[in-house]
C-alpha cells in the first residue's frame, strides 16, 4: 500500500532528520553568507517586504517664541511574496541495495538495512547542497537582476521583483563613461563615483569591489591603474594576493574599497554553465550591510491514517515516505528560502565592458562561457515525448535517470549528457 509507514522507524522522524541541518549549512557559498547573511524564521510562507526611501532631512530652525516645527514622519509601502518552495527528493529503490556501495568491498558484508541507512545520509548530503547552490544563485538574482524568477513544472512562474516601488523603478547599475577596455578609461575615478553614488542614494558605503574575470584583467593592465598603483604616496595597499575562500582572491585596494575576485560557477535548469559573476562587471558592496534569507514556513502531512500536519519554521525541512508494495524509499528536503534586501540601492553593478549584464538583464541574454558550443546547443524534441518514452531515451544513451521523477528533469538529464559528449 503506498503512503507513509505505519510505524516509522524513529531514525526517520522528520524532527531527528533535523539536527544535521540544525548545525550549519555542508557547503558555504560566498554571496549567501557574505551579503545575505541575516536569517528569519516567519510562521506564514507570505513574506512582507517593507521599502522605504530615506531622506537625509535636517532639523528646521524656528523663529524667537515658537514651540517646534512639525516634522512628518516619512511612510513606508509593504509589499507581500511567497517564499518559493524547493523540493528535490530522492528515490531509494531496492536495485540500490543489491550492489557495493562506493569505496566498499565485496567483503563487507553490509545488510541491506545498513545500506539504506548510508544511502539516506548521503541522500540528505546531497539535497542540501543542491538547496544551497540554488540559495547562491537567488541571491545572485537579487544583486544582478534586482528580482528573481521562479519557473517550476505545469508552467508555473513567478516574478519577484524588488525594483518596482511608487517613486519609480530603481537601477543601481553604473556605467563608466569610457568603458575599461579603451585607453582613455579612469577605472579607479569610476569605482569612486560608483561607491558615492551608491552612499548618495541609500546612505550605504560599499567596502568591497568584486570584480568579474574580464573585467579584473582589463583593470590591472590598465595603464592608469597600473600608473597609480606604482605610486606610492596613493598608499594604494597590498597587490599580494590574499586567498579569503577558495573561490573568492583579494588583489588590492583604493581608499575605501577591497579588489577581490570570485571565481564560482552555476548550471542553469537548461544545463548550461554560467559564472556567478558576470565577467564583464564590477560589484560593489558593503560587507555590513545584514540583508537577509526569509525561510518560509512550510506545512507536511507526516501521518495519513492520523491527519498529522506539522509546520515547521527552518530552513530545511526532511521528509521520508514510502511505497511498500514496490520497496521504494523517498527522501524529501523542503525548503522556502526568499533572499531580501535592505535595500535594492545598497549595491552598485559596474559595467566595466560592452556587453555586461544591463540594467538588470535576466540570465538569458547572458552568453554561455567562451567556446562552449555544445552548452549552447538546445535539443527541442524531447519536449513532445512522454516520460516513458524519454526513461528509453535515457536508457538507449547511457543516461541514468533512475532518480528523477518528473519529465523535466529527465529532460534535463538527458540534455546535459549529450552536452558533455
Amino acid at each position: 500500500m503506498a503512503g507513509h509507514y505505519d510505524k516509522i522507524d524513529p531514525n526517520y522522524e522528520p524532527r531527528t532528520l533535523l539536527a544535521p541541518f540544525d548545525e550549519g549549512p555542508l557547503v558555504h557559498t560566498f554571496l549567501r553568507d557574505t551579503f545575505f547573511g541575516a536569517r528569519e524564521y516567519p510562521p506564514t510562507a507570505l513574506v512582507e517586504f517593507d521599502f522605504r526611501r530615506g531622506r537625509r532631512r535636517m532639523a528646521p530652525f524656528v523663529a524667537p517664541l515658537v514651540g517646534g516645527k512639525l516634522i512628518e514622519r516619512s511612510g513606508f509601502e509593504t509589499r507581500f511574496f511567497r517564499a518559493p518552495r524547493i523540493a528535490p527528493v530522492r528515490a531509494l529503490r531496492l536495485p540500490d541495495l543489491e550492489p557495493r556501495m562506493f569505496g566498499e568491498t565485496v567483503y563487507a558484508g553490509t545488510t541491506a538495512t545498513e545500506r539504506a541507512a548510508e544511502l539516506l545520509a548521503e541522500d540528505a548530503i546531497f539535497l542540501d547542497e543542491a538547496i544551497t547552490r540554488r540559495e547562491e544563485w537567488m541571491c545572485r538574482c537579487v544583486i544582478i537582476n534586482g528580482a528573481i524568477t521562479v519557473q517550476a513544472d505545469n508552467g508555473y512562474t513567478m516574478n519577484i521583483d524588488y525594483k518596482q516601488s511608487s517613486f519609480g523603478p530603481a537601477n543601481n547599475h553604473f556605467t563608466p563613461a569610457t568603458t575599461w577596455d579603451q585607453a582613455a578609461s579612469t577605472p579607479i575615478e569610476d569605482l569612486e563615483a560608483a561607491r558615492l553614488a551608491c552612499i548618495r542614494d541609500s546612505g550605504i558605503s560599499p567596502n568591497v569591489a568584486l570584480f568579474g574575470s574580464q573585467a579584473k584583467s582589463v583593470f590591472i593592465n590598465n595603464a592608469n591603474v597600473q600608473k597609480l598603483l606604482d605610486n606610492r604616496r596613493y598608499e594604494m595597499g597590498m597587490v599580494q594576493p590574499i586567498i579569503q575562500d577558495p573561490a573568492v582572491v583579494r588583489f588590492g585596494s583604493q581608499a575605501g574599497l577591497e579588489y577581490y575576485t570570485y571565481a564560482e560557477y552555476f548550471e542553469d535548469d537548461a544545463g548550461t554553465l554560467f559564472p556567478m559573476l558576470p565577467p564583464q562587471v564590477v560589484l560593489l558592496a558593503s560587507t555590513n550591510v545584514q540583508n537577509k534569507i526569509v525561510y518560509g514556513a512550510f506545512t507536511q502531512l507526516e501521518d495519513v491514517k492520523t491527519k498529522r500536519f506539522v509546520t515547521y519554521q527552518t530552513s530545511r525541512i526532511p521528509f521520508v515516505y514510502g511505497d511498500e508494495e514496490d520497496g521504494n524509499l523517498f527522501y524529501r528536503l523542503t525548503s522556502c528560502p526568499l533572499p531580501m534586501p535592505t535595500d535594492i540601492l545598497g549595491w552598485r553593478i559596474v559595467e566595466a565592458l560592452p556587453g555586461g549584464a544591463g540594467p538588470f538583464a535576466m540570465d538569458a541574454e547572458l552568453a554561455p562561457l567562451e567556446g562552449d558550443e555544445k552548452a549552447t546547443s538546445v535539443e527541442n524534441d524531447l519536449d513532445d515525448h512522454t516520460k516513458e518514452e524519454l526513461r528509453n531515451i535515457a536508457e538507449s544513451e547511457g543516461v541514468d535517470t533512475s532518480s528523477h521523477e518528473t519529465k523535466a528533469d529527465i529532460i534535463k538529464a538527458i540534455r546535459k549528457a549529450r552536452r558533455q559528449k
